[in-house]
C-alpha cells in the first residue's frame, strides 16, 4: 500500500507541474491578478507534495536504520513545512476568492495570517522543546493536525462566502466557472478534513493521496475546459470573432484595450475593471478615453452597441 500511495503522490505532482505551466500562461497573457494567487496556491501544494515525499520518507528511512536523532530532527522539519506549506496555500486561495468578488480586504487578511502564523510559529517552538526531550511527537502532530484543519476550515468558509456573494460576479459565464470551481474545492477541503491524518510513521494514508490526486489531476482539464468562460470570447460565433479582430486591428486596439473591451461589455464598472486588472482606477479611464477615441464614440453603450453589431 506504501507504494501504491507513493506512486499517487508522484502522478499528483507531474498533475502539479502541468497545472502550474497552465496557469502561468494564462497569467502571462491576461496580467489577471486572481491568477497569481491561483498559481501560489499550486506551487505551496507542489512544495507540500515534495516534502512529504523527500523529507518525510528520508526521516523514515534513518529511522528504519537505527538513526534515531537525525529521525527526530527531518521529522520536526517535515512538520513545520508542512504547516508553512499549507499555511501558504490558504493565504492565496482566500485572497484569490476575495478577488473574485472585487473586494478590497486584502490587506487586513495579511495582517490576520501574519499574526495567526505568528502565534502559531511559537507555540510550535515550545512544543518541539517538549518535543526532543520527551522523544515523543504526540503533542506535536495534534497541534499540527489542529492547525492545518483550522486552515481548511478558513477555505471551506472563503467558498461558501462566495456561493452567497454571486451577485457581485456579474458576467454569467463567470459565475458558472466560480461555481463550478468553489463547489468543487468545497467537497475537496471538506473530504481532506474529515479523512485528515497525521500518522508519525507514514504518510498521511490512502486518503491523503486520493485528495492530492484529485486537487490536481480533475482541475487541470476543469480549467483547461471552462477558461474561455472567464477569458475571452464575447459572442461564440467564429465567423463574428473574426469580424472583431479585423475590427479591433483596423482601429488599433491593444491587448489591453480588448480586455477592457470585454469588461465593459460584460456590465462592468471601472473600479471592477481596476480590481481585476490590478489597475488603479484613472488608468482604467485612460483605456477607456483612448478606446472612445479610436472608435470616435463618447459612452459605454455605444461601444457595447459597436462591438454586438459587427
Amino acid at each position: 500500500m506504501e507504494h501504491v500511495i507513493i506512486l499517487v503522490k508522484f502522478i499528483s505532482i507531474l498533475f502539479c507541474f502541468g497545472l502550474l505551466v497552465f496557469i502561468n500562461q494564462l497569467r502571462m497573457r491576461h496580467k489577471h491578478t486572481f491568477l497569481d494567487y491561483f498559481y501560489s496556491f499550486y506551487l505551496f501544494c507542489l512544495f507540500s507534495l515534495l516534502a512529504q515525499l523527500l523529507i518525510k520518507y528520508t526521516a523514515t528511512n534513518l529511522l528504519m536504520e537505527g538513526s534515531f536523532d537525525s529521525f527526530l530532527v527531518f521529522n520536526l522539519i517535515f512538520m513545520a513545512s508542512l504547516l508553512a506549506f499549507t499555511a501558504g496555500a490558504a493565504h492565496n486561495y482566500i485572497l484569490m476568492t476575495l478577488r473574485f468578488l472585487h473586494e478590497e480586504y486584502e490587506k487586513t487578511v495579511r495582517i490576520i495570517f501574519i499574526i495567526l502564523l505568528s502565534f502559531t510559529g511559537l507555540f510550535f517552538l515550545y512544543l518541539s522543546r517538549f518535543y526532543f526531550i520527551t522523544k515523543s511527537s504526540l503533542m506535536l502532530t495534534s497541534f499540527t493536525v489542529v492547525v492545518i484543519r483550522s486552515l481548511l476550515v478558513f477555505m471551506v468558509l472563503s467558498n461558501i462566502r462566495l456561493f452567497f456573494s454571486f451577485g457581485k460576479i456579474k458576467s454569467r459565464q463567470r459565475t458558472f466557472l466560480v461555481l463550478l470551481l468553489a463547489g468543487y474545492y468545497t467537497l475537496l477541503f471538506l473530504f481532506h478534513f474529515v479523512t485528515y491524518r497525521f500518522v508519525l510513521f507514514r504518510q498521511s494514508g490512502p486518503a491523503g493521496a486520493l485528495f492530492y490526486l484529485l486537487l490536481t489531476g480533475p482541475p487541470l482539464f476543469l480549467i483547461k475546459r471552462l477558461t474561455d468562460n472567464y477569458f475571452g470570447i464575447i459572442i461564440r460565433d467564429e465567423a463574428k470573432e473574426e469580424r472583431i479582430s479585423r475590427l479591433y486591428e483596423e482601429k488599433k486596439i491593444s491587448k489591453r484595450e480588448e480586455e477592457i473591451i470585454r469588461y465593459v461589455c460584460e456590465g462592468m464598472s471601472n473600479k471592477q475593471i481596476a480590481w481585476d486588472l490590478s489597475l488603479s482606477e484613472q488608468t482604467v479611464k485612460h483605456h477607456i478615453y483612448n478606446i472612445y477615441q479610436k472608435f470616435g464614440i463618447k459612452s459605454r453603450v455605444e461601444l457595447i452597441n459597436i462591438i454586438h453589431s459587427v
